[in-house]
């Protein structure tokens, strides 16, 4: 992404340099609160630097270890819709927020990874020179799965699994029918679900208008996302004048 549309997605601020990419594809709250940015990413240094001081990082026992530490240390209560900025400052997450973690901060170990986008999931499959890991965040005490055969069994089960987001407002529910079975996605377009969930968050309580300027931002991190442009199309069925926002 260029930089002009990093800008956009954050409000027209600019993103300090010293803000690594990655992690400011997430960042939600730029307006006006350095601070609070600093203050993140102060924290996810020291997560960084004290898992890049492990010896061996390219092993099972190094991944479990991690999960755990990060359990720990930064997701302590699982909640819906939640934003990369409340999981590192409050220590809610969902399986958006705790995948990116968990993302992010393998990238900057430069161990190979996928994420994989489900009807209604989100995990990691780490790529190690002798096995694969599948890491599910939102499981503390059974996320981390080795074996091909367990593997392929518990990636069977989300692609089997469809799902619904059901939004909620005056009193009527919208179905939004989520279109992957499985989907490979980059950490942009995962920063894209995550504006996606703070949209539909915004819209079942009531504010139609932020919802859609979420979803805008979500857009433009993941473009190629049906659920994306479905919410679209329901934002635009209940406001058609969103139109002159130009979306």
């Amino acid at each position: 992404m260029a930089q002009r549309d990093l800008r956009q997605v954050n409000d027209g601020i600019p993103v300090s340099e010293s803000i690594q990419l990655n992690k400011a594809y997430f960042f939600t709250d730029f307006e006006g609160n350095p601070d609070k940015i600093n203050l993140i990413g102060d924290q996810y240094n020291n997560l960084f630097n004290k898992l890049s001081a492990a010896p061996e990082k390219d092993t099972a026992r190094f991944i479990m270890k991690t999960f755990t530490y990060l359990h720990r240390k930064v997701l302590k209560k699982y909640d819906e819709y939640v934003s990369f900025d409340e999981m590192m400052l409050e220590h809610k997450y969902d399986c958006m927020t705790g995948t990116a973690l968990f993302a992010i901060l393998l990238s900057d170990l430069q161990i190979p990874f996928d994420i994989l986008e489900y009807d209604h999931h989100v995990v990691l499959l780490v790529r190690l020179h002798d096995k694969n890991i599948l890491v599910e965040s939102t499981d503390p005490i059974h996320g981390v799965t080795t074996g091909e055969e367990d593997i392929s069994r518990r990636l069977q089960e989300y692609r089997n699994t469809t799902a619904f987001i059901n939004s909620k407002r005056q009193g009527r529910e919208i179905e939004l029918i989520d279109s992957p079975n499985e989907n490979s996605i980059t950490i942009p377009e995962l920063a894209g679900l995550q504006y996606f969930n703070l949209a539909v968050r915004n819209f079942n309580s009531g504010d139609v208008q932020r919802a859609y300027e979420l979803n805008l931002k979500a857009s433009i991190l993941y473009p190629r996302s049906e659920r994306i442009q479905n919410f679209h199309k329901v934002l635009m069925g209940i406001n058609p004048e969103l139109l002159s926002l130009n979306f």
